[in-house]
């Protein structure tokens, strides 16, 4: 799974560069710093070779679970969980502390409330988008349970197919797919980013064993990975390029509103907070009663964040306002 390789002379690291898989749980521009950061070369800066791969996000928590990928960017829901069930799991890092979805639907479905007895699709269950969808509802008086029929889609883009096909009659989106829901004449029932809920949208994930027994290596990922956030926030055409490339998406439209999902969005300080964790657990609590008690400070680690604070020109991401 790993390789070693030299890294190249020119790097100011001058160091041996470690191969290490980290996945991402969608295509959409909540990962802009993860990508952001591979293509300007801030991991091989700090002696990283990063191989990064798409995962839905239940699926992205399974291979960190597994020992297969030390890192994972990625929402708060499926980690949480994991981490309620016995999984050592820890939040380092959330440049996004919000929602970032919306809530599509088939044109003649013109309020929440029709969506009573309708197909509605999510990535995977426990993912961030079958979260997202089952905390939408309860503010309309809906449970996912009973009132709904939720299917697995596989990805926002599979979700965004499966309304077009006739398959399900609404769906979870985020950007790209949001703006080409809406250019092919979907609804948008409700724009979750707008209603202020806070929950950890983007955050990078990693294992207590690992920052215990890669501690170097771990501050080195976050500054990389932090360096990235500050790159997508300040060069926009640069972060657009790499937005083009990983979302496959070159309609200029598009990609302004994807890369608005991070830059609208990100945090001036990158951290993991307990009430948007407490948020996940509070939604747990029917199918996982533990999680009532579960301290949401025990998967949050900002010891390596604060570390970092103190690195002239590193944090604060975006002006305080």
């Amino acid at each position: 799974m790993a390789f070693i390789a030299v890294a190249s002379l020119s790097s100011p690291s001058f160091a041996i560069a470690r191969s290490l898989p980290v996945a991402y749980a969608a295509v959409s521009g909540s990962h802009s710093a993860l990508w952001v950061a591979k293509e300007a070369g801030y991991f091989d800066k700090q002696g990283i070779a990063t191989d990064l791969i798409y995962l839905g996000g239940g699926q992205a928590t399974k291979v960190l679970v597994s020992g297969s990928a030390p890192f994972i960017s990625i929402s708060g829901s499926a980690p949480i969980t994991a981490a309620v069930q016995g999984a050592d799991v820890t939040m380092l890092s959330c440049v996004l502390n919000t929602f970032i979805f919306s809530l599509m639907s088939m044109p003649e479905i013109d309020k929440p409330e029709l969506l009573r007895g309708k197909k509605v699709g999510v990535s995977r269950f426990g993912a961030a988008t079958d979260f997202a969808l089952r905390y939408a509802i309860r503010q309309w008086n809906l449970d996912a349970a009973k009132d709904l029929t939720v299917l697995q889609m596989g990805g926002v883009p599979e979700i965004l197919a499966g309304i077009q096909a006739g398959v399900i009659d609404a769906g979870v989106l985020a950007q790209p797919t949001t703006l080409q829901a809406k250019k092919a004449g979907l609804r948008e029932l409700v724009d979750l980013g707008n209603i202020g809920i806070e929950y950890p949208g983007s955050c990078i994930v990693t294992s207590k064993k690992y920052v215990r027994e890669n501690r170097a290596e771990t501050k080195n990922f976050l500054r990389a990975y932090l360096e990235g956030a500050r790159r997508t926030l300040s060069d926009k055409t640069f972060a657009s390029r790499v937005l083009a490339k990983y979302t496959r998406v070159t309609n200029p439209e598009v990609l302004e509103a994807t890369y608005q999902d991070f830059a609208k969005y990100v945090q001036p300080m990158p951290r993991p907070t307990p009430a948007g964790v407490k948020l996940v657990l509070d939604q747990m609590v029917k199918s996982e009663p533990k999680a009532a008690s579960f301290s949401p400070e025990s998967i949050i680690d900002t010891a390596i964040l604060q570390e970092l604070q103190g690195e002239s020109g590193l944090l604060p991401l975006r002006k305080v306002q």
